[in-house]
């Protein structure tokens, strides 16, 4: 069985009730399909926007996940 940390940021913290997790999945998915069972665990994801760092680098969603890999998912950040 393959596993991923997922690690989550401000308002996605907030949604969530954690600021990280393990996924584990048995067979090879692609980010997207990851995301998509996220929303299903986590409803309320659908309705904000965020970005997707694959192994601390943006990513599409298209991108096949590896085993022992890193995933964050960051919402908008302003500076100032």
């Amino acid at each position: 069985m393959s596993s991923v940390t997922i690690k989550y940021f401000g308002l996605i913290t907030e949604k969530t009730g954690k600021t990280e997790e393990k996924f584990n999945f048995e067979w090879s998915k692609t980010l997207h399909e990851i995301q998509n069972e996220l929303i299903e665990k986590y409803p309320s994801l659908k309705h904000i926007q965020y970005t997707i760092a694959y192994n601390q680098k943006i990513r599409t969603t298209n991108c096949m996940v590896e085993q022992d890999s890193e995933i964050a998912l960051m919402p908008p950040f302003s500076g100032g």
